[in-house]
């Protein structure tokens, strides 16, 4: 049990260094410091879930697996974001259309953070019915519940979010517009004069 313990402790460690040193290390070779701390805390979850799955307890903790895997969904694309914005590309036609609304409309970014959102809620119910009334978690709470909150989490965030994106992004003379038109007669200009381009 004692051993246990000093390997979480030793990885929360590492997670503290890597998330202190990987924005420091990727500042100075003159990538965004959002793309940094993005792999920085990317590199951390994947280290945790190496944990995980190395200790086997990634089946004993379905919720806490799906959180760090939506954290680093949501980090590996703040860095593909951030590296397709790099490169500053001129969006024309289906391509372009496609490449703001996905990539630089940052909303599988988005995708991972409300579904984390939505995860952590699920893992403080859990928990708090495993404490408080542990009796009925015993008896009425199933893997079932547990595995349909973490799909949960996934479902909704990229049905909220598309759905969010797709109807107010816009490609004008080869800039991207997210999250920035709404199609309604009162509103048929863009809301805020900020381009990505």
């Amino acid at each position: 049990m004692s051993q246990c313990k000093c390997k979480w402790i030793w990885v929360g460690l590492c997670q503290s260094l890597i998330l202190y040193q990987g924005g420091d290390l990727f500042e100075k070779s003159g990538c965004p410091s959002v793309g940094s701390k993005g792999s920085g805390r990317g590199f951390a979850n994947a280290i945790i879930l190496y944990g995980l799955v190395a200790s086997k307890q990634h089946k004993n903790h379905v919720l806490i697996v799906n959180q760090n895997v939506l954290d680093l969904f949501s980090s590996i694309f703040l860095i593909v974001d951030c590296t397709v914005r790099f490169f500053n590309v001129r969006l024309t036609g289906l391509l372009g259309y496609l490449l703001c609304t996905i990539l630089m409309s940052d909303v599988l970014v988005w995708c991972g953070i409300t579904g984390s959102t939505i995860n952590l809620a699920s893992i403080t119910i859990e928990r708090y019915l495993k404490v408080v009334h542990s009796v009925w978690s015993n008896n009425k709470l199933r893997n079932w519940m547990i595995n349909s909150a973490a799909a949960f989490a996934w479902i909704f965030s990229a049905v909220f979010n598309l759905a969010l994106m797709f109807p107010t992004t816009n490609v004008m003379d080869g800039a991207c517009y997210p999250y920035m038109i709404v199609r309604h007669p009162l509103f048929l200009r863009p809301l805020f004069r900020h381009p990505i381009s």
